[in-house]
C-alpha cells in the first residue's frame, strides 16, 4: 500500500474521509471552514492497517485498494468544491490506525474535523470511537460533525465557566460567528449547594448562586465583546448540570463549542464531562476548542 512519507506535515484544516455519509457531512463543514479562514483543506483517508497488510503480497488487490482510496478522495474533493467554491485542497492517503494518523496530522494543523454518528451500531461505535480519540488528544481545536440538517443561520452556542478552557472556547465561538455573520449564544450553568447549619437558607443560596453565575458569564465575555463588538450575543444563565444545559441548547445551534477541560476533573483528563456529553448527545456539530501551544 502506497502511503505518504512519515515526515509529511500539514497546516490549515484537516478532515477525515472514509466515503460514508458521515464523512460527506464532515467534508462539507470543513470546506466551509477552510474558505472562511482562507486555509488549505487537507482531505485525509486512512485505510485500516489490519485490512491492508494481507493485501501487500497480492499486487493486483493492493493496487485496486489504493485506486479505490484515491477515488474516494477525489469524490470528497468534488464535494468540498461543490459546497465551498474556491476552496484549496490537498489529498492525503495512508494506511494505519485512523485516529493515530489523524492525531499525527493534527500536530501542525489549526483545525481537525471528523464525522460521528454512523448509520448502524457497529459503524456508529467505530466512527464515534475515532472521533472521541481525536477530540480527546489532538493539540488543536477539533470539530465533530453530525449527520443531520445543516443549520447555517442558527447561533454559535458556547459553554462558559471561569476556566482557561472556556476562554479558548469563547475565542473560537466569537471568531466563527464573526466570519459567518452569526449570533453567539453564551451559556453558563450553575448549581446550588445544599444548605448547611449556620449558612443561608436554600432560597438565599439560589439567589447568591445565580448572581455569581451571571458575574462569571459577564467577566468571561468582557474581552470578547470588546474585540468583536459587531457580533450579537445572547446571554443565558441557567440552573442545573452544565452538560444537560449545553446538550439541550444544542437543539437550536449551528455549532456547540466547549473548552477541552472545564473546572473539575484531574490533570490527566483532556476532555471534560461536558465535552463527553456533547460528543455523544449534541444535536449539532461540536467544537472542542484548544489554544495552540506556543512554539
Amino acid at each position: 500500500m502506497a502511503e505518504q512519507r512519515a515526515d509529511t506535515r500539514v497546516s490549515g484544516v484537516v478532515v477525515r474521509v472514509d466515503g460514508t455519509r458521515v464523512s460527506n457531512a464532515a467534508v462539507a463543514w470543513a470546506a466551509r471552514a477552510a474558505v472562511a479562514h482562507d486555509e488549505l483543506l487537507t482531505l485525509c483517508l486512512v485505510l485500516p492497517a489490519d485490512r491492508v497488510d494481507h493485501l501487500l503480497d497480492t499486487p493486483d488487490l493492493a493496487a485496486a485498494t489504493q485506486q479505490h482510496g484515491e477515488y474516494l478522495l477525489a469524490r470528497a474533493r468534488a464535494k468540498a468544491e461543490a459546497v465551498a467554491p474556491g476552496v484549496r485542497t490537498t489529498l492525503h492517503l495512508a494506511s494505519g490506525q485512523p485516529a493515530a494518523e489523524m492525531l499525527r496530522l493534527a500536530e501542525n494543523a489549526d483545525l481537525v474535523v471528523v464525522g460521528s454518528l454512523g448509520p448502524g451500531w457497529t459503524d456508529r461505535l467505530v466512527i464515534a470511537a475515532t472521533a472521541t480519540q481525536v477530540a480527546k488528544h489532538a493539540p488543536c481545536t477539533v470539530v465533530v460533525t453530525r449527520l443531520n440538517r445543516y443549520r447555517a443561520k442558527a447561533p454559535v452556542l458556547v459553554g462558559v465557566d471561569d476556566s482557561d478552557g472556556a476562554q479558548a472556547a469563547l475565542e473560537f465561538a466569537f471568531d466563527t460567528a464573526s466570519r459567518s455573520g452569526l449570533e453567539v449564544h453564551a451559556l453558563h450553568a450553575y448549581t446550588v449547594p445544599p444548605p448547611l447549619p449556620g449558612l443561608p437558607r436554600k432560597s438565599d443560596l439560589a439567589r447568591v448562586s445565580r448572581v455569581a453565575g451571571q458575574e462569571c458569564l459577564d467577566d468571561a465575555l468582557a474581552p470578547w465583546l470588546e474585540k468583536y463588538p459587531h457580533v450579537p450575543v445572547r446571554r443565558e444563565v441557567c440552573r442545573g448540570p452544565a452538560s444537560r444545559a449545553v446538550v439541550n441548547a444544542s437543539l437550536d445551534a449551528s455549532l456547540a463549542v466547549v473548552g477541552s477541560r472545564g473546572r473539575g476533573g484531574f490533570a490527566q483528563l483532556l476532555l471534560g464531562s461536558v465535552g463527553h456529553y456533547l460528543l455523544w448527545l449534541a444535536s449539532c456539530p461540536v467544537a472542542i476548542a484548544r489554544t495552540p501551544a506556543k512554539p
